[in-house]
């Protein structure tokens, strides 16, 4: 017999405290939403709604996923990044709200140097599921993009997103290690960012279990001092940015230090700037060249 969402959704809400869940009811709402087809306003307006025996079935399967801390994103496929709908899965990191910070510093060196109204070339090093890239090239409608990472699978999930997206026809997809995708290319850049692997090898270990176990570990482990992959992109980065120039580096509050050290040690910069996030933890690397 069929039975009431708001029934489902309290049993799954029980069951996913338990669990350790500790957005429960959110998540619960989103992952019937996901099994239903519906939106999340559609189960608030129509509570006493029965849902279909086929529906129910799927819903428990997925919450069982999520007690066992698979993360939803993984579940549902898509991650919302700076307002768009990503496509994710567990060849790439889930977005993190975080990240729109590197967006925002972008947009507001292009109100210093207009470049909204011309063409720019742009890199994103480590582009992931390419929420970077994508939305760097929806907002400007000019900027020609090179997206590169080390991993096919994750190149895969990028092209998608940009054909998602619009704009697959202003990004190029180059699979390797950071620099050494361009080595043939002899381009140079205005502006480039990075949201590369910066979790220590100790700090892997004390991650949350859907994180640790579930996301990419080459997208987050960053070596011993969580430094490796800044060092090969500052050693590199004067020869692939014109004057002047932005690269924007996402960091971990515990070794922003260390990367802006290594920063300043590099030619031709002029400028290095940390920002923090929405808690006040240093979170980017701002680098003028």
């Amino acid at each position: 017999m069929p039975r009431e969402t708001s029934e489902l959704l309290r049993e799954a809400t029980e069951h996913l405290k338990k669990c350790g869940i500790t957005e429960a009811r959110f998540e619960a709402e989103i992952l019937l939403a996901y099994a239903w087809a519906r939106d999340r306003l559609h189960l608030w307006g129509y509570p006493r709604e029965q849902v279909p025996p086929s529906v129910e079935t799927s819903f428990r399967q997925v919450v069982e996923s999520r007690g066992k801390k698979y993360p939803v994103a993984y579940i549902t496929g898509v991650k919302e990044f700076y307002g768009l709908d990503f496509l994710v899965n567990p060849y790439v990191l889930i977005p993190r709200p975080e990240t729109e910070l590197l967006v925002d510093a972008v947009c507001d060196w292009q109100n210093k140097w207009g470049y909204r109204q011309k063409e720019f070339f742009l890199a994103d090093l480590g582009t992931g599921s390419g929420v970077i890239a994508v939305t760097l090239a929806r907002i400007f409608s000019r900027a020609l993009v090179w997206a590169v990472d080390i991993s096919r699978e994750a190149l895969l999930v990028a092209r998608k997103n940009a054909r998602r997206h619009g704009v697959d026809n202003r990004i190029t997809f180059l699979e390797g290690d950071f620099w050494e995708a361009f080595s043939d290319k002899g381009l140079k850049f205005d502006v480039v960012v990075s949201n590369p692997p910066y979790v220590t090898s100790e700090e892997m270990d004390s991650l949350p279990c859907d994180v640790k176990k579930y996301e990419p570990s080459i997208a987050l482990n960053g070596g011993d001092e969580g430094i490796k992959a800044y060092h090969r992109i500052l050693n590199n980065l004067r020869e692939h940015v014109k004057s002047p120039s932005l690269t924007v580096l996402e960091v971990s509050p515990f070794i922003s230090d260390k990367v802006r050290e290594l920063s300043l040690r590099e030619k031709g910069i002029k400028k290095v700037e940390v920002l923090s996030d929405y808690r006040g933890r240093d979170r980017l690397l701002k680098i003028s060249g």
